[in-house]
């Protein structure tokens, strides 16, 4: 196994706003402290709960800066910088890894491609504005159209793309995340539907990315300490405790 970061679990970080729709930055650093006061290990920001495809260029920009400040380094900071302006796109990129994040993502656009290589030349284009940053495709089919094998993404994507480091699978489809684990080499592949922690720790997973993390933290740490010290049954039943949030939310 290769050192990576990309391990335990990830809190995808809600962007806060005051009440004249501004951007409140003022209270990054408390939700940071609440996420490792729960033992988060890292914070994902301006994926779906973040909103960041609602945002404008310059509050991702924004948000960015404050998250890398709160943070100062203790944890791995994911930006996720997709965009269906693939220019601006780019310029997040850019304007992350200089802003000192950890690593980048990206979603397709939301007019998806027609093509995987049509994909998989838009990732590239993002990837090469940070080249010393790892990069994950952040693969949420249900919101983008996208329905390309993802395993194929990756295995195609990296003859283009040499900081691709892995995915964020926001999705339930456990089949497609085994066959991703698959692939050689030193792919991070983060499970990124919560509620498939448990079945994912069983196909291997090492790190699962939630909107529910950020509040419900210690459940998902009790599954994993269950499933790691072979209590699967106490395993299924803080799992379907996740089901319930789900359903309530």
């Amino acid at each position: 196994m290769h050192a990576s970061p990309f391990r335990g679990l990830f809190a995808s970080a809600h962007t806060p706003f005051n009440a004249d729709g501004r951007f409140n930055g003022g209270t990054v650093l408390r939700q940071y402290q609440l996420f490792r006061d729960a033992g988060v290990s890292g914070v994902f920001v301006c994926g779906i709960e973040g909103e960041g495809h609602s945002l404008s260029v310059a509050e991702r920009q924004a948000v960015v800066e404050t998250w890398v400040g709160a943070i100062a380094g203790e944890v791995p900071l994911i930006a996720h910088v997709g965009h269906s302006s693939l220019r601006d796109a780019v310029r997040l990129a850019e304007h992350a890894g200089k802003a000192g994040v950890t690593a980048l993502a990206a979603m397709a656009a939301y007019f998806p491609p027609a093509t995987l290589e049509e994909l998989i030349e838009y990732l590239a284009a993002i990837a090469a504005a940070a080249p010393d940053l790892p990069f994950f495709f952040y693969d949420i089919p249900d919101r983008n159209g996208v329905c390309f094998p993802t395993e194929q993404v990756l295995e195609w994507g990296r003859l283009r793309i040499p900081n691709l480091s892995g995915g964020n699978l926001s999705s339930p489809d456990l089949k497609t995340f085994a066959r991703c684990q698959q692939l050689d080499g030193d792919f991070d592949v983060l499970v990124g539907n919560e509620e498939s922690w448990l079945p994912g720790l069983a196909l291997g997973a090492e790190a699962v990315v939630g909107g529910t993390i950020g509040y419900a933290a210690p459940l998902y740490r009790r599954i994993e300490e269950a499933f790691v010290t072979g209590d699967i049954d106490r395993a299924r039943a803080e799992h379907a405790k996740t089901l319930q949030l789900g359903r309530v939310l």
